[in-house]
């Protein structure tokens, strides 16, 4: 109860400015995360398609495995944004997890500095170039008889690399105010920990 009256009093410090920003960009990373999966549908369809066309008919298509990489490529880069809102992402947690609220948001703050916001300004730049001259020349694979073309998956990039810097510029935010007041505000830690109380209580 203590801890969640310190939190709320912790909240209440946070701007109404910082607020809209943080929920208007995880609500992005959330939206575009929860649509692309939806492509999971197509995907499996295309695969359970290709499986009994091959096995049941011994007439195997020769797109159906195109479609398929296709749709989890897409889906894979363009839910990157939600996982890092989500809290998803792998990180070294050996000293991390050991360490105050404080120190971990000035060490999270000190890495989107100076890793985060350069590593994918660089990647977005490369790759929209690399989707362009896909777009522009109508690239298709070689790799495959069907030979689809390639810049349906290779827009994913760009977009994904914009998502990622709108959600990282909410994640330095939050570890802004985290590190001002001493707790872990927005963590998903303490939604993991409320669940498993609330489980546990009933």
């Amino acid at each position: 109860m203590e801890h969640n009256e310190a939190l709320e009093r912790a909240m209440a410090t946070v701007p109404a400015s910082a607020l809209r920003t943080i929920n208007a960009l995880d609500g992005l990373s959330v939206f575009t995360g929860k649509a692309v999966s939806w492509l999971y549908i197509p995907m499996v369809a295309a695969l359970v398609f290709e499986v009994v066309m091959r096995y049941a008919f011994h007439a195997p298509t020769i797109w159906s495995m195109d479609v398929a990489v296709t749709l989890y490529a897409i889906n894979f880069m363009i839910s990157s944004p939600y996982c890092l809102q989500s809290g998803g992402h792998i990180r070294m947690d050996f000293f991390y997890n050991n360490w105050s609220v404080r120190r971990k948001a000035t060490m999270d703050l000190i890495m989107y500095i100076l890793f985060y916001f350069p590593v994918h300004v660089v990647f977005l730049y490369v790759g929209f170039e690399f989707f362009w001259e896909s777009f522009t020349t109508g690239e298709r694979s070689i790799m495959s008889p069907w030979m689809p073309l390639l810049w349906p998956m290779k827009i994913a990039i760009p977009i994904s690399l914009v998502i990622m810097l709108t959600q990282g510029v909410s994640e330095v935010i939050k570890c802004w105010f985290r590190r001002k007041t001493g707790e872990n505000l927005w963590s998903t830690e303490e939604v993991l920990e409320d669940e498993t109380t609330q489980v546990a209580g009933n």
